[in-house]
């Protein structure tokens, strides 16, 4: 389409309005303090006065806290290797935790710390099928991320039983499989409280309202369909549930 002269000039005349506009040329109105010495001073001393209260109220707080830790990787070494002669499965390792004189406000947290787990590793990270974790059915061979855990005889030998607590088969696909699957944290805490008499009551731990809406919703559900005729429904073909951490092998 061919542009009239007149036309030409018009957009030229636009280009060059723009070209030379305030905000192009970067003269517009700006405020430009001249700080001097008293206007320094003040400005120094009223931040020194806020940041001085935020710290105090931040120490009381942290002062409150009551931190109690125990290392028992040692004390558990060798317990962890017995095995029930009744039930033919390891006997837990039991740890009595340090006693609290004072009383302490809940709520109460628990965490744990684990060294020479190096969790963002390229291996670790990658070794999980998300499909799966969203309630696909897959087989083996459709599990290629899971390396080097994708079949059932991959697990450790007491996490190779379904929800109903019977044995699976070693060549079906671990449910889930990867190494972030297998490796998860299954030590358990109890609380207990002194009463009177002298007589301990135990503190229920909730595990309620933990996880993110969205990984509910989205990320992690159970198996939704079997498709290869080794089972009816999850409960079957998984050795944990993606959706609650009780299962069989965490009991």
């Amino acid at each position: 389409m061919d542009v009239s002269a007149d036309e030409k000039a018009r957009i030229k005349d636009k280009i060059d309005k723009l070209k030379n506009s305030k905000f192009k040329q970067q003269t517009l109105p700006a405020w430009r303090p001249v700080p001097t010495a008293m206007s320094t001073m003040l400005t120094f001393s009223f931040f020194s006065v806020v940041f001085l209260v935020m710290g105090v109220v931040l120490y009381i707080m942290s002062d409150q806290i009551v931190e109690l830790e125990r290392q028992y990787n040692e004390s558990c070494y060798d317990d962890l290797r017995k095995i029930d002669p009744d039930t033919k499965e390891r006997v837990p390792c039991e740890i009595p935790f340090n006693t609290v004189e004072n009383e302490i406000e809940g709520p109460i947290y628990v965490y744990y710390q684990l060294d020479n787990f190096y969790q963002n590793h390229r291996r670790y990270v990658k070794s999980r099928d998300n499909n799966q974790l969203a309630g696909e059915y897959l087989t083996v061979e459709e599990l290629s991320d899971c390396n080097p855990i994708q079949n059932v005889s991959d697990l450790w030998s007491n996490q190779q039983k379904n929800l109903n607590g019977k044995d699976l088969d070693g060549d079906l696909p671990a449910i889930p499989c990867g190494l972030v699957a297998k490796s998860i944290f299954n030590d358990t805490y109890e609380l207990y409280r002194e009463v009177e008499g002298g007589s301990d009551e135990k503190i229920d731990i909730s595990s309620d309202n933990i996880a993110w809406t969205s990984d509910i919703t989205y990320k992690f559900k159970n198996i939704l369909k079997v498709t290869e005729g080794k089972g009816t429904d999850f409960m079957d073909v998984q050795w944990m549930n993606m959706t609650d951490r009780k299962s069989p092998y965490l009991s």
